[in-house]
Formats: C-alpha cells, sequence, structure tokens
C-alpha cells in the first residue's frame, strides 16, 4: 500500500495493490467509524505487484506511483481522468528526446550471483535533495540496486534508471552489502545532514554481513563520471558497528532531532547520528512495523525541545507509541516508549500505513493473514507529546470497520465433514492467526462462507495458529420409528486441540449453526493429539499423558466415573501420535443393549516419544 494524491481529491487517497487487481480508496465525508474509507475503483492486473511508491507530483498535480511486479518488471502509472483508469505515464528516459511509455524490466544480476531478498523487493524514497527531483532506491537481490530519479524540466518528466552491484566484486569498506550479506533494512537520510561533502545524497543501510552481525552504515549515491546509468554506493561519513543481532529498522530522524537515524532491535532503540549514540532505550518486545505520526504541536512552546513520534507495531499484535524528545543545543536526545490500547485484539502486522485527511488520522494494520484493519489514531495524534511524557495512559485507538476483503491464507488446518449425512463432504477450513481466527465452510468448491470468527464461541480459543487437530466425532443417528440405526452417520462435534493454551473444546454442529458443549468423561484441560467415536458408543480420547476410552451411553445415563471411562498412561515419555483402525464385527449381535467385544471392533497404534 502507498499514500498520495492518485485522484483528483484534496485529501489523500490510498493505493493497494493485490496478486490480481490494484484499487483506491478515499475517505468518506461524513466519517462514519462504520464505513470510513469506499473504494474508488478496482482494475485487474496481469502480474502481482509485490512493491510500490508513491511519486509526489509538481505542486497541483496527482501523485504516481512506481509497481514493481513479481517477475522483476516495473511501470509508473498515473490516474487519467478523461478516461476514468490509471495509464502508464510518458516520460523522457535515459535523456531521450522521444516520450515513451513509463515501464520496462528490472537488470538481472550476473550469473552466479542470485541472491533474491526474502521479503520480494525493498523500496525507500525521498524528495531532493535538488530541488523539483524525486529519488527511488530499489533492491530485489543483495547485489545489485536500481535508483529511479524523476526530474521535472519545462513541464516535462525526466526519468532516469541507473544500476550498482552488477558484478561480484564488493567489499564492505565501501559501504555495498555483498552477495553473502543480507539487507535488512535502509532510509534516506533527511535534512540537515542529509547530503556528503560532494552534495551526494545520504542513506544509511543495516544489513548482516557473512559473520552474521549486523551494521549500519551510511553511504552517499555518487554518480560514475560519463556514465548516467551507473552509480556507486560508497563509504559515507558515519557508521556504527556491530549493533544488536535483533536489529530490524532503522528510521531516518529530520530536522526535529538534527537528523541521524534510530534504530529498533529487539532489546533496545537506540538514537545514532555523526555525533555519535545520542540515546538508548531497552525493550523486551520485537517491533515488525512503523508508522511515522505527524503529532500538532504549539510552535511558541516548542523553539527548543523538539520531537518525533511513530506507531511501532509488535510481533504480539500490540500497538506502541514511539517518542524521541531532543533539544536543539544539546546532540542528547530521550526516547520513551508506551502502549496503545485498542478495544479488539490485533494480531501480527505484516505492513502498516498512515492515512491523514483534513479532520481523520488512520491507520491501516495489514496482518500476514491477508485481513487489514483500521485503527482510528486521531486523537493520539493530537496528545502524542503530552501522553509519551506523562504518566497518564495513552489515548485509546479505536478499529473501525475494515472495508478490505478478507483472505483465505494462513490456513492452519482443513479438514472433510458431512454435517447433513447425505453423503455430501464440505471442505471446512481453520483460518487465521490471533484475533483473525474463524472458521470458513467451503460448499462443494462453489461458495466459502465465514461460520465462526473470534468472539463468545472462541473467546478462549481464539489462536488458532497453535492448532494442533482439528478433528471430528461421527454419531450414528437412531430411528425412533424403527428402533434401527441409520445406515449413514453424519459429523455431529467438532474438536479443537491448542498447544498453547493446553486445552481442548468441542463444538457440536446443529444444521449450519455451531454451539459449545461439554462432553462428559473428555478431559479439556490437555491436548487432544487424536478423537474418535467409536462403534457401540464409545468414545476415544487421547492426549499427550494418557488414553481415554470412554462408554458414552453410561456417561450420559450419569453412571459412576468409573464404570464408563477407561485410562491407561505410559509408564515413561508422552504421547505424540494415535491412529485408530475400525473392524466390522460379524458376530456383533443387532441387539442396542450387547455392546459385543470392543477390542474386536477397534484398534489403536500409539506412538511415544517417536516410538510405536
Amino acid at each position: 500500500t502507498t499514500v498520495g494524491r492518485f485522484v483528483d481529491r484534496k485529501e489523500e487517497c490510498l493505493f493497494s495493490a493485490t496478486l490480481a487487481k490494484v484499487m483506491v480508496w478515499c475517505f468518506n465525508t461524513d466519517g462514519s467509524p462504520e464505513d470510513p474509507l469506499y473504494l474508488f475503483g478496482s482494475w485487474p492486473m496481469f502480474s502481482g505487484i509485490t512493491g510500490c511508491a508513491n511519486i509526489h507530483g509538481q505542486q497541483d498535480d496527482l501523485d504516481s506511483i512506481l509497481l514493481i511486479t513479481r517477475c522483476f518488471s516495473w511501470s509508473i502509472v498515473r490516474w487519467d481522468d478523461d478516461k476514468k483508469a490509471f495509464e502508464k505515464l510518458l516520460v523522457h528516459i535515459n535523456g531521450s528526446l522521444e516520450k515513451v511509455m513509463a515501464q520496462g524490466r528490472l537488470q538481472n544480476p550476473s550469473h552466479g550471483v542470485y541472491f533474491p531478498l526474502p521479503d520480494g523487493v525493498r523500496i525507500c524514497q525521498r524528495a531532493g535533495p535538488k530541488e523539483d527531483e524525486e529519488l527511488v532506491l530499489v533492491c530485489c537481490w543483495n547485489t545489485i540496486f536500481h535508483l529511479f530519479t524523476l526530474r521535472w524540466i519545462r513541464g516535462d518528466t525526466h526519468l532516469w534508471i541507473r544500476t550498482t552491484g552488477s558484478t561480484s566484486d564488493y567489499s564492505l569498506a565501501k559501504g555495498i552489502p555483498g552477495p553473502m550479506t543480507r539487507l535488512i533494512s535502509w532510509s534516506f537520510l533527511l535534512p540537515p545532514n542529509d547530503t556528503d561533502f560532494e552534495d551526494c545524497p545520504l542513506i544509511a543501510i543495516l544489513f548482516e554481513d557473512e559473520k552474521g552481525l549486523v551494521d549500519l552504515e551510511t553511504s552517499s549515491i555518487k554518480y560514475e563520471d560519463g556514465d548516467k546509468l551507473q552509480f556507486n554506493l560508497l563509504q559515507g561519513p558515519w557508521c556504527f558497528s556491530t549493533v544488536h543481532a535483533g536489529t530490524n529498522m532503522v528510521l531516518a530522524c529530520g530536522a526535529q532531532l538534527s537528523g541521524g537515524c534510530v534504530v529498533v532491535s529487539s532489546a533496545s532503540i537506540i538514537a545514532v547520528g555523526d555525533q555519535g549514540l545520542r540515546g538508548e532505550l531497552p525493550v523486551t518486545k520485537r517491533f515488525v512495523t512503523v508508522s511515522p505520526l505527524a503529532s500538532q504541536t504549539n510552535a511558541a512552546t516548542n523553539r527548543k525541545n523538539r520531537s518525533l513520534h511513530w506507531i511501532l507495531g509488535s510481533n504480539d499484535g500490540q500497538v506502541h507509541l514511539l517518542s524521541i524528545f531532543g533539544d536543539s543545543k544539546s546532540a542528547k536526545v530521550s526516547i520513551h516508549l508506551k502502549p496503545i490500547k485498542t478495544d479488539i485484539l490485533l494480531s501480527n502486522a505484516w505492513a502498516t500505513t498512515i492515512l491523514r485527511s483534513q479532520d481523520r488520522i488512520l491507520q491501516l494494520w495489514c496482518t500476514k493473514t491477508g485481513h487489514t484493519s483500521i485503527l482510528d489514531v486521531t486523537e493520539l495524534s493530537q496528545n502524542a507529546e503530552r501522553a509519551s511524557q506523562s504518566d497518564e495512559e495513552a489515548p485509546v485507538a479505536d478499529v473501525l470497520c475494515s472495508p478490505f476483503e478478507e483472505s483465505l491464507g494462513s490456513i492452519t488446518d482443513a479438514i472433510a465433514v458431512d454435517y447433513l449425512g447425505d453423503g455430501e463432504m464440505q471442505l471446512l477450513l481453520a483460518c487465521g492467526q490471533g484475533s483473525d481466527t474463524c472458521l470458513r465452510l467451503c460448499r462443494s468448491g462453489l461458495e466459502v462462507s465465514k461460520i465462526i470468527e473470534e468472539g463468545p464461541e472462541m473467546l478462549e480459543c481464539s489462536d488458532l495458529f497453535a492448532l494442533r487437530g482439528l478433528h471430528l466425532l461421527h454419531h450414528q443417528p437412531q430411528d425412533v420409528a424403527s428402533n434401527h440405526q441409520r445406515l449413514r452417520p453424519f459429523d455431529s462435534h467438532l474438536v479443537f486441540s491448542f498447544a498453547a493454551i493446553n486445552q481442548t473444546k468441542v463444538l457440536e454442529l446443529n444444521g449450519h449453526e455451531f454451539a459449545p458443549v461439554n462432553i462428559p468423561g473428555l478431559c479439556e484441560d490437555a491436548n487432544t493429539v487424536f478423537v474418535a467415536s467409536l462403534p457401540l458408543g464409545h468414545l476415544l480420547q487421547v492426549t499427550m499423558m494418557e488414553i481415554r476410552l470412554i462408554n458414552m451411553r453410561k456417561s450420559l445415563s450419569n453412571s459412576n466415573e468409573e464404570e464408563c471411562l477407561q485410562i491407561w498412561s505410559p509408564r515413561v515419555g508422552s504421547i505424540n501420535m494415535a491412529s485408530a483402525v475400525k473392524y466390522e464385527n460379524a458376530t456383533a449381535r443387532s441387539d442396542a443393549n450387547d455392546l459385543g467385544s470392543a477390542s474386536l471392533l477397534s484398534s489403536l497404534v500409539v506412538a511415544v516419544d517417536s516410538v510405536l
């Protein structure tokens, strides 16, 4: 996702891309929390988008969008109000006199030096440093970088695409990550210390070397003399070697903090720059996303104290406010971190974006499961400075209704069910993570509907990512008139086992509805490794510590537990696998009261510490 003025609107719009289409979202003018955004339009895509960047237009011009596809092609598009669609921009490429469509393919790395980034692509950008200029740095492989430079000259758009790292001859001393290193994060430095002594743009690069050490280096972007299609990354004026191994983000600081950058790791948050270490705050969480938050401050009372604010998202779905305060007369800064409460639990974020209007500020919380939440952080933005420095709690961020399509991604388990007893199998999917968990029923492959989501039914079992197994109990119905059982059993219950909370939950299927139930004799305070309904009214539950054989007929008749329950436990070790084999008993009588011999009707195979 990226934010900008993509259509002829006075406020920002949101541009989002999926594997199949691109979409533009706009603010609702009524400010309703039920519908904060509406879909302006969507257009099909023939290749999946792996990255995009907003290219700011001049003055009142609309912004453009740089798209990077999964096949490493690129294009720059802009909204055409006459055609009511996005069209490729016409530009002068690499100094040509003729205007052509802004599209092409990124230069492939040389033979034998193919190290694609695990996240697909990394993009950083900035305006300037020259007037009417925009820089976008793209990296799809560890060994090659592409620099898109856009300039507006006398009403025309000129685009230069320069590359570096086209060979495998690299040296870390030059500030270039080599083929055996991993690019973690990067960011253009901001004024006042955004260029070197030759007026070349500076960039902070966070990477892991071949020894597993994480370093932060500044590099200057210098164009090669006589070759407008090449540039070099040279060693910058300062570096910060051997930062924490869990460091994963670098944030550029602007003039409020006299430049430099903030480095975020799972152990600490530090502020560094050409003055060295400027501040440090120990932390115990791992943060995975960041969004800059522009707070409203009083200029009359803020002449000496400067501040910057970000919204951080941790890997457990929690939101935090990061604030850094400095003084124009001192290089030292103070770092504050405060949790932000939300009215519902969020799951692990993959990307976050801030969207601003004249009276509202929203944050999009995009998760790895494909679900996108919308947080209203307007009040937080207005009180960020006061909330970060005082002992009072930070304002609550309200989670608004999301208009985005949900994904079936992160399917943790699936099973075929026949809950009607008609022999027509349906696919039941356990999807999502954390607060995004739900059950979805796929009917004959033609319809996918959500039947249970995180709520009263699944309040204690919302973490489906820890699902040990999704099992079905088959129920043999009985015909009341003839006192004979029907030939085809139907699936009557769902059993959920969760390793994280050491519990087992049971839901009863009743048509299209599910309800939690308690089965007598079934242990709910243990992980269920295997469960099955056996012939003649027996239920088998296998946990990590024991095997429980439950006589359901005696259990339902309120018999003594010793009469209806038999337990076997291994002397040493724990059970990690089990499976039952059922037999047809030709000698079993049709009398329903005769249980026959259970040992002749079923056998059980278990593995104790992986030994059968």
